[in-house]
């Protein structure tokens, strides 16, 4: 028995929605709320098949995608079409939105990652875990 880990995000303020479906890749739903017609946004591969969780940026034009084997965030630009990866010194085990930050990880006796999706160019830092 294998467990399938479906994962979706809303975006603010709109009514579009994405979903990963390890088997059907990343799709994007516009106006899920009415016509709803569904998009592949990219075919099922290792970094998504591994993904921790799934985001809008802001304004919606931007998918963030965390994963564990890409050891970082894939982002796709859904007005270009295009994807790319920001590399990050962790495996990221979630995606949780924070406003325009985006957790990766838990707080804890390690650093606290990441990802500043409102900087020129989006990264990922870390905040140092606490010492005793």
């Amino acid at each position: 028995f294998r467990r399938v880990l479906f994962r979706s995000a809303f975006a603010p303020g709109g009514h579009d929605a994405a979903v990963l479906d390890p088997a059907a890749g990343l799709l994007l739903i516009r106006d899920a709320a009415g016509t709803a017609s569904a998009q592949t946004i990219a075919q099922p591969d290792d970094n998504l098949a591994s993904a921790a969780g799934i985001g809008f940026s802001q304004d919606g034009a931007k998918l963030y995608a965390a994963s564990s084997a890409a050891r970082g965030v894939v982002t796709f630009d859904l007005a270009a079409g295009s994807r790319s990866t920001i590399a990050c010194d962790c495996t990221p085990s979630m995606l949780v939105s924070m406003g325009s930050l985006f957790r990766l990880s838990e707080f804890g006796s390690a650093p606290l990652w990441l990802l500043d999706a409102a900087a020129a160019s989006p990264r990922i830092v870390f905040v140092p875990a606490p010492t005793n």
